[in-house]
């Protein structure tokens, strides 16, 4: 029934009709029926101050939506909800969007709570050339003049904020770095090391560079005596039975190191569309064994997780697009574009 039928069949007050409206862009019709529940209004809390409470649900990824409405005065839409938990939940995400999804944007917006939350960690944000890195950095910024919040939450030392170099731009947050630097033919940029590093217009970067110095930068853990203690731990704890301390330390430890690689669908040739092929295999396999010796030609690597994989497939940004964009897109066909398009029904999310 649609939501003008549905609004005949009951009595609706102003208010009712207010909250309707304001509600319509997420498509769920009538949402007074929705029962939600407040998860800071519940009576069990495992802690002691409401602020620490408050912080442990914005750092949660089924609420970002309340975290950056308030620290960070943005209001999401709900696929925009489901891009960021999926990022913030994959060692190797892969996001693919037409152009004006607002993968540039999430990503800025990822980086910045990745480095809010995560304290102590480093963020590398790389693009085929500088222009794109500074895109990535400009959101940021515009991010951070409109949270009043945040920028006292940081302050406004010499090393926290944004800072602009010639050649790199830098984001300071506590003990975070995010590093937006170009990446040229990668010989001026060895060596840097990153927790999360962050690939967007991944079919103008050069495959030998990305393979080469890119996935370099997150070979090496943050702290890697402190990740070999805590997993001696949870295998321990494993050991003797106590398999829910396991997982909170599990969780808190994370996946490690995070690249993500994110772009416009591109032609076949290009090898944007091997990587996707070959996450696709990957994701397919569900951990098979025998697909995945067939994937990788051989031995599987050693503590390999099929679900640490993630492709994420968002073909148009607006339900009515304009006649100028079918124009240009039947000027200028792609067909792997068309190909991703039909497959992310299925298996896209």
């Amino acid at each position: 029934m649609s939501m003008k039928k549905d609004l005949q069949h009951k009595q609706i007050q102003q208010e009712d009709i207010k909250k309707i409206i304001e509600d319509a862009y997420m498509g769920l019709g009538d949402t007074r029926d929705i029962q939600i529940s407040n998860v800071l209004l519940g009576e069990n809390s495992d802690f002691e101050d409401p602020v620490y409470e408050v912080l442990d649900v914005m750092r949660n990824p089924n609420y970002f939506a309340y975290t950056c409405r308030h620290l960070l005065n943005i209001e999401l839409l709900p696929f925009q909800i489901v891009v960021l938990r999926e990022l913030w939940r994959r060692k190797f995400p892969m996001l693919i969007a037409s152009r004006g999804g607002s993968k540039t944007w999430l990503l800025s917006l990822y980086s910045l709570l990745r480095a809010i939350f995560n304290q102590g960690s480093k963020v590398v944000v790389v693009g085929a050339a500088f222009r794109q890195s500074k895109i990535l950095f400009e959101y940021m910024e515009d991010f951070w003049r409109k949270s009043p919040i945040l920028r006292h939450m940081v302050g406004s030392g010499k090393h926290q904020g944004p800072k602009r170099d010639i050649d790199r731009c830098n984001f300071y947050i506590g003990d975070s770095e995010i590093i937006a630097i170009p990446l040229g033919d990668g010989t001026k940029i060895r060596g840097l090391r990153a927790n999360y590093v962050i690939s967007d217009e991944f079919a103008s970067i050069p495959e030998e560079t990305f393979e080469v110095v890119v996935k370099g930068f997150a070979s090496v853990m943050a702290s890697p005596a402190e990740r070999v203690n805590d997993i001696a731990k949870i295998d321990t704890l494993r050991e003797y039975g106590y398999e829910q301390q396991a997982q909170v330390i599990e969780e808190d430890l994370g996946f490690g190191n995070q690249t993500i690689i994110s772009g416009t669908a591109y032609y076949s040739f290009n090898h944007f569309y091997k990587y996707y092929q070959r996450y696709k295999q990957i994701i397919e396999s569900k951990g098979d064994p025998q697909r995945l010796i067939e994937i990788f030609q051989g031995k599987v690597p050693t503590g390999f997780n099929w679900k640490d994989y993630s492709i994420f497939q968002i073909p148009w940004t607006s339900p009515r697009p304009s006649t100028s964009r079918w124009r240009l897109t039947s000027r200028h066909p792609m067909p792997w574009t068309a190909s991703l398009q039909s497959c992310a029904r299925t298996w896209g999310s």
